[in-house]
């Protein structure tokens, strides 16, 4: 539900799903747990660095990448390039 939430542009009430989920999420222990605590903090980070807080949304970027770690290298490299651009947004404003 957030993540349509957040497509559709309704960022407050899908933040407001996010952080529902990450509560259920920080007690689960399935096999996929660590991979949607990442998802999780990536479209968190995206709903930060879209209204402007790069503090915020580079914090929840890497947390993502510490979930990831090494067991998915592609998936890493595309929460780095959300941070690298971020970054070149936030140097032109």
């Amino acid at each position: 539900v957030g993540r349509c939430l957040h497509m559709m542009g309704n960022h407050e009430d899908a933040l407001t799903c996010y952080r529902k989920s990450m509560r259920l999420l920080e007690r689960d222990s399935t096999l996929h747990s660590r991979s949607n605590r990442a998802y999780a903090r990536t479209w968190i980070g995206e709903i930060f660095a879209s209204s402007g807080d790069f503090e915020k949304a580079e914090a929840f970027f890497l947390e993502a990448i510490k979930m990831l770690g090494a067991a998915a290298p592609s998936r890493v490299r595309q929460v780095y390039k959300k941070i690298e651009d971020f970054r070149a947004l936030s140097a032109l404003v």
